[in-house]
């Protein structure tokens, strides 16, 4: 199945850092250092982290413990005990490991069309995918968590039988799974950990992660927190814009997109980041407009100048990491232009008209785009869109509604446009299904307490749910965690209304932030021309990112 490259080649960086300073190599580090040497706690550690995080641990962990006891360390947390939960696979014994590791630098392929090379730590690295699986280059499988069946493939190879294959290494096994959950559309390569090092660039303003942070504002209960409010002067409207982007433990009032992007701040992502192609160029669309200009072509600003006469100007619009959390339409326009003229490189789009959502109706779905943070999320390699039917606690959700349009009349040109919606993160899920109960980390059943593997049950899955416990289940209902204006706090049922001012502005104190009750999530769906839709966007640092259903233990 397999052949081998004879010549040894350098590795490309397998076991290095992903760039100086690294946020994902620093946390490995931190944790690492956090377990002080227990080599069980280590590896509980290891399989329970986001597989981004994880491979950073691993790395850091061979530096600074050996790959020997690394290895340990996974074997002693997978050995299977009475009341173990479901592995994702079993990790390989440590002196398979350190086989492994004499052969770096030597490259391998597979039939179906894969390339890797072994790197300095152990790992197989992509270097070489088909035209349909680009996005598994640089990918690394590694002795543990989803990968491990294809490692032990790779490694018998080698000639390293102690580690035998569980099954043979398909090249789907190998390619679709990623750190983050596979996109709708995305039209661009990109590695999450290197996404996450360029958008989570920040200093976090608050602890734990986006559910602990937002459930923060919550707590300030509704009496102290707000869904808009009238600014008494430009000053004070763009300083809340600031506080709101930046991340401060201090905002109070949020509008609903606006909860997210505060959230997403103080867990230390940059809202500023500019979307880029796979060519590291940034994603721009252009405007011209006609101006005064001076006898060297420039711009009149000031009316003191002389003008000699007309001249015209183009300018460059860009589109961050807030724009399509917040469906600006512009960065709409922009980016669905580019998935349709660019091929997923950078640079400029061309003219960029104002029709916003209006250029998406090529299709018979709403683009990725307008899809708010499932949209910002997969351009910005940080995370994915997931199926609204396989949404958990932390994934963020964008709901869009089919509007009326400019002219008010809902006429057949007007009907697509999809303007309107609501954006919360999921707080919890009611679901039927399987699962392990009575263990730690397990679901809570609806009714009665429950031990041991259970089938066709409905549980909750919770903030502080292990992945590892949840099997195939179908999601009924679910709590949102929302910012949301004065009825609808009161009647979640419908949209409401709110209290406004004469000018129509939404008056301080008539919403706030809450959790809701469980709501059925029976017909949601992918938003087409006939019908409203819910969008929702997973980080690749959730502990669902890699989630696979658990099997009933053997």
């Amino acid at each position: 199945m397999f052949d081998l490259f004879s010549s040894k080649q350098e590795s490309p960086a397998a076991g290095a850092d992903a760039a100086p300073g690294s946020t994902l190599t620093a946390e490995g580090e931190r944790l690492v250092r956090e377990v002080a040497g227990d080599l069980t706690a280590l590896g509980s550690l290891i399989l329970r982290l986001p597989t981004t995080v994880r491979d950073a641990v691993v790395e850091a962990s061979h530096r600074m413990l050996g790959a020997q006891a690394t290895g340990q360390a996974i074997t002693i947390a997978t050995a299977p005990t009475q009341a173990a939960a479901p592995a994702e696979a079993k990790a390989a014994p440590p002196d398979a490991l350190h086989q492994v590791m004499q052969h770096a630098g030597e490259r391998l392929t597979d039939d179906g069309g894969f390339s890797y090379v072994v790197g300095d730590d152990g790992a197989f690295e992509v270097v070489g995918a088909p035209e349909h699986a680009q996005k598994a280059l640089h990918r690394r499988l590694a002795p543990h968590g989803p990968y491990a069946a294809s490692w032990q493939a790779l490694a018998a190879t080698l000639g390293v039988t102690t580690a035998l294959p569980t099954a043979p290494p398909a090249a789907q096994e190998a390619a679709p799974k990623a750190a983050a959950p596979a996109a709708t559309g995305a039209p661009m390569t990109g590695d999450a950990a290197d996404g996450l090092a360029r958008v989570k660039s920040r200093e976090a303003t608050m602890s734990g992660d986006t559910l602990d942070i937002a459930k923060t504002r919550v707590d300030l209960g509704v009496e102290n927190t707000h869904y808009n409010r009238t600014f008494t002067s430009k000053a004070e409207e763009k300083q809340y814009a600031v506080d709101l982007a930046s991340g401060a433990a201090t905002q109070d009032t949020f509008y609903c997109s606006g909860l997210s992007i505060w959230t997403l701040a103080a867990a230390g992502y940059e809202m500023s980041t500019r979307m880029k192609g796979s060519d590291g160029v940034d994603i721009y669309g252009e405007t011209t407009r006609e101006v005064d200009v001076d006898d060297k072509g420039k711009e009149v600003r000031s009316k003191k100048q002389v003008a000699v006469g007309k001249g015209t100007v183009t300018d460059k619009h860009y589109v961050t990491f807030k724009d399509l959390i917040d469906g600006s339409p512009q960065a709409v326009e922009i980016m669905t232009l580019a998935q349709q003229k660019l091929g997923g490189k950078g640079g400029s789009v061309g003219p960029i008209t104002g029709a916003g959502y209006a250029v998406e109706h090529e299709g018979d779905e709403l683009p990725l785009a307008a899809r708010g943070a499932a949209a910002a999320f997969t351009f910005a390699h940080v995370g994915a869109e997931v199926p609204a039917g396989e949404q958990k606690p932390g994934d963020f959700a964008q709901s869009r509604r089919r509007t009326k349009g400019a002219d008010d009349k809902g006429t057949e040109e007007q009907r697509g446009h999809y303007g309107a919606g609501h954006a919360w993160q999921v707080w919890s899920c009611d679901v039927k299904g399987a699962a392990l109960f009575g263990q730690p980390g397990s679901p809570k059943p609806v009714s009665g307490e429950l031990t041991g593997w259970h089938e066709d049950v409905e549980y909750v899955i919770a903030h502080d749910t292990d992945p590892a416990t949840v099997g195939a289940h179908t999601v009924l209902k679910a709590q949102k965690l929302e910012a949301n204006w004065g009825k609808s706090m009161e009647d979640k049922e419908t949209d409401g209304g709110g209290a406004r001012d004469k000018k129509g502005n939404f008056l301080a104190g008539d919403g706030g932030v809450q959790i809701t009750g469980a709501q059925s999530t029976k017909g949601e769906a992918a938003a087409t021309d006939d019908t409203n839709g819910v969008f929702y966007g997973r980080l690749a640092t959730s502990p669902w990112a890699s989630w696979t259903p658990a099997q009933r233990p053997g």
